[in-house]
């Protein structure tokens, strides 16, 4: 069974997930949902984390595991390429290895709760880390630095060009 705050969790973000039990043993993980595409993924970076659904066989997380589950109700489990950015978030710090810039664009647009238009096609690798305490345009400033994109923020959105 899902945990009341869980629950709590997914319905105020308009995502419910029935069924699904996260048990956690002495870790160090994160739990993310992400309403763009109904999924939550549960990375494991350090210790055993055990995920159950109804019908199926409990699945353990070893160290450097993520377990992605999606609206579908298909889940997986993968291995995480890059441990070291992987808890960034716990220091307030973004961290980007060779990730598209449409992904970092999300991920900000999330973090600030406003919209970033960026084009479908814009998929170059971008590294990238930077303080999540300072303000957005300062993040930009610091990616338009690298020449790599422009930005230009209309009433309540940023749109993103190459």
């Amino acid at each position: 069974m899902t945990p009341e705050p869980l629950k709590h969790l997914f319905r105020s973000i308009g995502m419910e997930f029935p069924g699904l039990s996260i048990t956690v043993r002495g870790t160090n993980f994160d739990v993310r949902a992400n309403p763009e595409d109904h999924s939550i993924r549960t990375m494991l970076l350090r210790g055993t984390i055990e995920v159950r659904r109804p019908g199926s066989a409990p699945g353990t997380l070893k160290e450097g595991n993520a377990y992605i589950f999606g609206e579908t109700g298909q889940a997986r489990i993968v291995q995480l390429k890059d441990l070291a950015g992987q808890d960034a978030w716990k220091n307030n710090e973004f961290y980007f290895d060779n990730a598209p810039v449409g992904a970092i664009m999300a991920e900000l647009s999330r973090w600030y709760g406003v919209p970033i238009k960026c084009p479908d096609d814009f998929t170059d690798p971008f590294v990238f880390t930077g303080s999540r305490n300072q303000p957005i345009r300062s993040v930009l400033d610091q990616l338009k630095a690298t020449r790599h994109f422009n930005y230009k923020i209309t009433r309540d959105t940023i749109f993103v060009s190459r």
